[in-house]
């Protein structure tokens, strides 16, 4: 008899789940008015390595207010000066598009084409890993995924040039190809190709933006630990190889991946735009610093404030030269409430995966400026209606129960090697998300934090997922239990 193939070896309520998505996306993205998310000024990062430029007609509606949906394509050579994996998606996308027109002109939702399918790409080998698991625990985590995941507060930065997108659905395969690899690994023979996969999706996630960077230290883990769960010792060895070069590779990236310019421009966001604008006594923390007093009429300015010396030589000298991120972090260890503050304003802000300076609509279909589509927002106007109050200690309470969570189930509830590996993958999360959210808040100085906490709050409502299918599964276990005891009780 035939072998089935992974597709036909979905369960139905799997299939009808890509259908249900599908249409959602399809519904949000394409179906008019369409959505996508303006371009803040970053879209020329990735732009140029797909030689596209915004027409003259366009330049109007350039930023912020409306998104625009035709980009000429440029046949000149470009110097790229942002690397990100990003530009593998927006390539291959203008190559389909110069492959079927020929009148010059780019259709942003081409990308929003290519994110659809590698984020069905990643939900399909989610859902072949998941199938074997209880139905009820199954349907739950469908019907939140969908609920959570489709929402415009993520899709609509499919129609977009930005990186965030890239590194949502990468970071999706990233997990379907881990949760392969557990379901496979009682199966004899298993493919080391998988474990390169991993690695190779990994680069991917990892390189989709340079704040990512140090998140290669717990994805590199999982790998050596996977390996180690899922193979015989020889590919053991393999896994700790392909670990260090997705360490390796990282630490490249970041040093010849990043653009000054961008660097600066955060530097400049968290001094300004965030430390002396959020200031008490700026003229203390500018003191502290080491910076001089004139500099204190630019609080609350941004890198793109009109008439900012920027360019001068004498504030280069007197601050690029002077600031880096060491110095942002001795001056938060040593002003601890400082420290909380800006930390529970990114707490408040991963309430929100919607910039509301960024609008959603073409010009031409008659919205107002940074309007917003609500076509499949129900989580995210839920989250972003939750009293700020309530985020910071929420968010901390959430963390620590992760951990605790995490310890008692795999000391005394992973009955075998895979609920083991899926521990583990939980555990890769709570560090990530950990670390992402420090580097966002002491990365980013509030010019775009909303907007940058998005793999964030997509790690932390990956483990929500994981404990309500643990809280499940515990209510079943203990229900059957009961269930036997009361049999047993029962005289014959």
């Amino acid at each position: 008899m035939k072998q089935k193939n992974w597709l036909q070896q979905l369960p139905t309520s799997g299939k009808i789940l890509m259908i249900v998505i599908l249409a959602i996306i399809c519904w949000q993205l394409f179906v008019p008015p369409i959505v996508g998310l303006a371009d803040n000024g970053d879209y020329d990062r990735v732009m140029m390595v797909g030689k596209l430029v915004l027409p003259e007609s366009a330049q109007e509606t350039a930023y912020l207010d409306h998104i625009n949906l035709k980009y000429t394509v440029h046949p000149e050579d470009t110097i790229i000066w942002y690397w990100t994996s990003q530009l593998f998606l927006v390539k291959g996308a203008v190559l389909v598009n110069q492959i079927f027109t020929r009148n010059g002109l780019f259709d942003l939702r081409l990308i929003g084409v290519a994110h659809t399918f590698f984020f069905l790409l990643a939900i399909a080998g989610l859902l072949w890993a998941t199938r074997g698991i209880n139905r009820t625990i199954r349907i739950t985590l469908y019907v939140l995924f969908t609920l959570i995941f489709c929402d415009i507060a993520y899709t609509a930065h499919f129609n977009s040039f930005y990186s965030e997108p890239g590194g949502f659905v990468f970071f999706f395969l990233t997990l379907a190809v881990a949760g392969v690899i557990i379901n496979l690994q009682k199966q004899q023979g298993i493919k080391w190709s998988w474990l390169f996969w991993l690695f190779a999706i990994s680069v991917m996630f990892i390189t989709s933006k340079a704040q990512n960077v140090f998140l290669s230290i717990p994805f590199a883990m999982l790998i050596i630990i996977l390996a180690r769960s899922a193979y015989k010792p020889a590919k053991n060895r393999a896994g700790l190889v392909l670990a260090t070069i997705l360490v390796l590779l990282s630490g490249l990236y970041y040093a010849v991946g990043r653009s000054e310019e961008v660097t600066q421009c955060n530097l400049y966001h968290m001094v300004f735009f965030d430390i002396l604008r959020n200031s008490t006594t700026p003229s203390a923390d500018l003191a502290a610093l080491g910076l001089d007093q004139k500099y204190l009429a630019l609080a609350g300015t941004h890198w793109f404030t009109p008439n900012i010396p920027i360019r001068e030589e004498s504030f280069k000298r007197d601050f690029f030269d002077k600031i880096g991120y060491g110095t942002i972090l001795k001056f938060y260890t040593t002003h601890p409430v400082r420290m909380i503050e800006t930390a529970n304003r990114g707490a408040i802000a991963s309430f929100s995966s919607r910039p509301g300076h960024m609008g959603n609509y073409e010009k031409a279909a008659g919205y107002p400026p940074k309007a917003k589509s609500d076509k499949f927002s129900y989580w995210s106007s839920w989250k972003e209606n939750l009293p700020g109050a309530f985020k910071a200690p929420f968010l901390i309470i959430f963390s620590f129960l992760n951990v605790i969570v995490w310890w008692f189930r795999n000391r005394y509830y992973a009955a075998d090697s895979q609920e083991r590996a899926v521990g583990y993958v939980h555990l890769t999360l709570i560090i990530a998300a950990f670390m992402e959210f420090f580097i966002v808040i002491l990365g980013d100085g509030g010019g775009e934090i909303v907007h940058h906490m998005l793999i964030f709050t997509v790690m932390c409502e990956a483990c929500l997922l994981l404990l309500i299918a643990y809280l499940i599964a515990a209510i079943q276990e203990k229900f059957v239990a009961e269930k036997e005891n009361h049999a047993d009780a029962v005289p014959a």
